[in-house]
């Protein structure tokens, strides 16, 4: 019986592998027709602004969804794909932005910076930036109307840098900000919004239990919502 039961856990643990291997093969065989399609609407919808914004800021919308999928797939074996150095948190920061700058520029959202230029912390360039870029989009897809703003700010604390994301967008009612980072929760603003899954934030917060980082939130309903990530900022050893 025992035998029995590993061979039925190894062939368990092979069939995630090979799910988790197609995962990640598909996600970068689409990539190219995402390529190819920023580049025709660069080439061919020039001439129209409205159209080429509409398809800018959706195709952005697809790319990021993509890029989600992989991290998810990702997400049960960090360690193998995490390399740990001493990284600029405003160069970290810009390059979530630049990523992101198609989204954030046609949704006319603008981005303020209280950074110091020399801070720095340890962590993984590419997974920080994708978890500051998913808060990013949150904060975009919840934007106000009118003066959409959001303002990237630091502290050191202790051996921590805490980075705070502040936003002036739809905010989050008191009682379901505790289950903003559950999975699936979209709450009453993601019931307005037809795009809202529920996944983005709690991938967050699960590759932060992973990656020795905290993350949490404040908010006042129509007024902000601001985001923490609590970062090293000293190398454990």
């Amino acid at each position: 019986m025992g035998s029995s039961a590993i061979e039925q856990i190894h062939k368990i643990e092979d069939e995630e592998r090979e799910y988790e291997e197609y995962i990640e093969e598909w996600i970068h065989e689409v990539k190219a027709p995402i390529t190819s399609m920023q580049l025709m609407i660069e080439n061919r919808a020039g001439n129209n602004p409205v159209l080429k914004k509409g398809l800018n800021i959706e195709l952005g919308k697809i790319e990021n969804d993509v890029e989600r999928a992989l991290y998810y797939a990702r997400s049960e074996q960090v360690y193998k794909d995490y390399l740990i150095q001493k990284l600029n948190l405003h160069r970290i920061l810009v390059r979530a932005i630049n990523r992101n700058r198609t989204i954030i520029m046609n949704s006319c959202v603008g981005i303020e910076f209280e950074c110091e230029d020399d801070i720095y912390i340890y962590g993984d360039e590419k997974w920080l930036i994708f978890l500051i870029s998913q808060i990013l989009l949150n904060s975009v897809k919840y934007r106000r109307k009118e003066g959409a703003k959001i303002i990237l700010s630091s502290e050191k604390k202790n051996k921590k840098v805490i980075l705070k994301i502040w936003d002036n967008g739809t905010g989050i009612k008191e009682e379901e900000l505790p289950r903003i980072f559950e999975k699936g929760f979209t709450g009453s603003n993601g019931r307005e919004n037809e795009r809202s899954t529920g996944i983005g934030l709690y991938l967050v917060k699960k590759l932060c239990q992973k990656l020795d980082m905290e993350v949490w939130a404040e908010s006042l309903f129509k007024e902000y919502t601001s985001v923490y990530l609590s970062l090293p900022a000293k190398q454990n050893v």
